[in-house]
């Protein structure tokens, strides 16, 4: 059983790879701007989404093996941690661009966890 788990974290982590880039994409291309618009929005929808994921393990609704494929496999697929850093590397070195660097740390960091505490205290709620 440990194996297929294993397997379904990839193949849901691969969804959510595909899901990140398409949404990026959208969102980029809608709002033309230099800032990372596209990562944000997709790190706070996954914040919120494993809050939720989270939240529904916690009261034994989901099985855990769920949890790992929902959670570690398509949001982890889906958020992305190392493309918030590039992203705020980025805009840091940038003359002219570096409030927008700082900006993007503390924004991301500070509501993700905040969206996923509201999503998780929510859905703990609702059951």
């Amino acid at each position: 059983m440990p194996m297929v788990i294993t397997l379904m974290v990839g193949i849901f982590g691969g969804l959510g790879a595909v899901s990140r880039y398409l949404l990026d994409r959208s969102v980029q291309g809608r709002t033309k701007s230099f800032y990372p618009f596209g990562t944000f929005v997709i790190n706070m929808l996954g914040a919120t989404i494993l809050g939720v994921i989270d939240a529904l393990g916690a009261l034994r609704i989901l099985p855990t093996s769920f949890v790992a494929v929902l959670g570690v496999g398509f949001v982890g697929g889906f958020t992305t941690f190392s493309t918030l850093m590039y992203e705020s590397f980025s805009l840091l070195t940038t003359k002219g661009r570096r409030r927008f660097g700082v900006t993007n740390i503390v924004a991301s960091i500070t509501l993700g966890v905040t969206l996923y505490f509201i999503a998780y205290t929510i859905a703990k709620g609702f059951v």
